[in-house]
Parts: C-alpha cells; sequence; structure tokens
C-alpha cells in the first residue's frame, strides 16, 4: 500500500513538471539570400538590377520608379515553429530623404523563390508593414520595420509546395529616396537586410522530470515483482 502512495505521488509530481513547461522561445536572424530593384523608366518599363551596391526605393513621378526586392530562406526554422514577431533590419547606403520630414516606406510581403527577377514585381502580395522613416536619418545607420501581418510568413512555412522562401517588395511615394547595402556593398560595414524572427517551439521535458517518469517506472516493476 505504502508503495502504490509512493508511485502514485511521484506520478503526480511528474504530471505537475510536465504540465508546467512552456514552449521554447527562440529569436533567429535571416539575411537575405538575394536581392535587387526594379526600375520603371516609362518607355522600357521596368528593368531589374541586382548588382548594385545598395538597393534604392524611391518614386519621383510616374516614370521614375524603384521598388526594392529581397528573398529569405526559412528552411531552417524548426518544423514545429510557430512564429509570434517579425522584423526587417536595415543599414542605410543613403540618407532618407523626402520633401517632407518623413519617408513613408511600404513592405509587400509574397512567397518566393530564392531568386530575384522581375516576377517579383509583379507579384500578388500582402502589405506587412507600413513605416514613415524620419528624414533626419543618414547614411549608415541601422533602422528597422516590425510586420504587423505574419500571415504570408505562416502562408510560406506551411505550404508543402514552397521551398520556404519568402520575398519582400519595398514601394514609396512621390519625392521619397530610400536606399539601403545591399549583398554586393564592398562597404565594409555594409549590412545586407535581415529578417529577424521570434517563434516558439514545442517544449521538452527537462531532465529532472524524465528522472522523475524513470522512478515511477521503476517503482511500477518493483511493485509487480512483489
Amino acid at each position: 500500500m505504502k508503495c502504490t502512495s509512493f508511485i502514485v505521488a511521484i506520478a503526480a509530481m511528474v504530471i505537475l513538471s510536465v504540465s508546467s513547461l512552456q514552449a521554447d522561445v527562440v529569436t533567429s536572424d535571416f539575411v537575405t539570400v538575394a536581392d535587387g530593384r526594379a526600375q520603371f523608366t516609362g518607355v522600357l518599363g521596368f528593368e531589374l538590377f541586382t548588382d548594385e551596391e545598395d538597393i534604392r526605393t524611391l518614386r519621383s513621378g510616374n516614370n521614375n520608379v524603384s521598388d526594392g526586392l529581397f528573398e529569405f530562406d526559412l528552411s531552417s526554422l524548426p518544423s514545429d515553429a510557430v512564429v509570434t514577431n517579425a522584423e526587417i533590419i536595415f543599414r542605410t547606403a543613403a540618407a532618407i530623404t523626402n520633401t517632407n520630414s518623413t519617408a513613408p516606406v511600404e513592405f509587400f510581403g509574397f512567397t518566393g523563390d530564392g531568386a530575384i527577377d522581375l516576377t517579383d514585381e509583379a507579384a500578388a502580395a500582402t502589405l506587412v508593414a507600413s513605416i514613415d522613416f524620419t528624414t533626419a536619418i543618414g547614411n549608415d545607420t541601422e533602422v528597422s520595420a516590425s510586420l504587423a501581418n505574419l500571415a504570408i510568413i505562416d502562408s510560406v512555412l506551411s505550404d508543402a509546395n514552397t521551398d520556404d522562401f519568402f520575398a519582400l517588395r519595398s514601394e514609396t511615394i512621390n519625392f521619397v529616396t530610400f536606399s539601403v547595402d545591399s549583398l554586393e556593398s564592398t562597404d565594409p560595414n555594409a549590412r545586407a537586410a535581415t529578417l529577424r524572427l521570434t517563434y516558439e517551439t514545442s517544449a521538452v521535458p527537462e531532465p529532472s522530470s524524465l528522472a522523475l517518469l524513470g522512478m515511477v517506472a521503476f517503482g511500477g516493476l518493483v511493485r509487480r515483482r512483489r
């Protein structure tokens, strides 16, 4: 009887220990694997640039538009990861400019393929962040934008038909120029676009919990042998 009570008590401790486990929270950085920009010049339509030292997002009238393009490989995320926060980080390659004191830049997310081409410019995308950067921000400055909409990232990770590439396109309004470091920058302090994700994964019982389970099993074995 005493042995049975002991086993019940240990089992209760294990249940309490396991039930109190919380998911592991991890933050990881994903540097863009491909970047570039699509420039619209009117007569020639859009032209792709992928070998410049900076990625310029700008607009000056209807015939001078440049949108930034970025792709991120998320295949290293654990299969059970649940993304709870996302932030895109840049380093400015020139001062942010506009005729006003702020420079609005919008970021649109969509499923990528790991390469930059003109289909990224035309791809249907969802607004994931809209930031008003101050024009007081100069060159070589780290800036960031929090992604308010995580649905596209969730879709990329859950779709078995994709290779877990998440793509971003940056756009702006008239008179704004937003220029950031590219992968091709030769500046020794350059920082290419980085996607910072915070995510949760399933918790694993601690060794102490496993030890308690072992004690219960051993106690049960002793009980049966008697």
